[in-house]
């Protein structure tokens, strides 16, 4: 089954079921009030740790808040580790009311694709 590596568990309460369609949820920093910015080195290691077993073909990568530098981290581990591989990634987008405008509240995870270097 595939793996939705979450990098950060938010400080808010989410739905991540949209999330979970794409696979079971891994989150990398449990605690949300930990911070990667103060400690890169443990934070870099714990991610390649998350990733040792990723697939970029079946796994994807999920940020949902948290630490900027953990994303950060999380782009430099994966490009490293896989530097030609495209990496799927899923992102939130906010439901529209009928006109188009984005509606507070709902909205859903859907993949997107980051192509690495060529």
């Amino acid at each position: 089954m595939s793996r939705v590596v979450m990098i950060q568990q938010p400080i808010n309460a989410r739905d991540f079921s949209s999330a979970a369609r794409y696979g079971s949820l891994d989150v990398v920093f449990n605690d949300s009030r930990f911070q990667p910015s103060l400690a890169p080195g443990p934070s870099a290691f714990e991610l390649r740790k998350a990733f040792r077993d990723f697939d970029p073909n079946e796994d994807y990568v999920l940020v949902s808040g948290g630490d900027p530098l953990g994303v950060l981290l999380a782009g430099q581990v994966l490009g490293t580790m896989f530097p030609r591989e495209t990496i799927q990634a899923l992102r939130w987008e906010r439901e529209r009311a009928i006109d188009g405008q984005r509606t507070e509240g709902g909205g859903f995870y859907m993949p997107v694709k980051l192509k690495g270097q060529q």
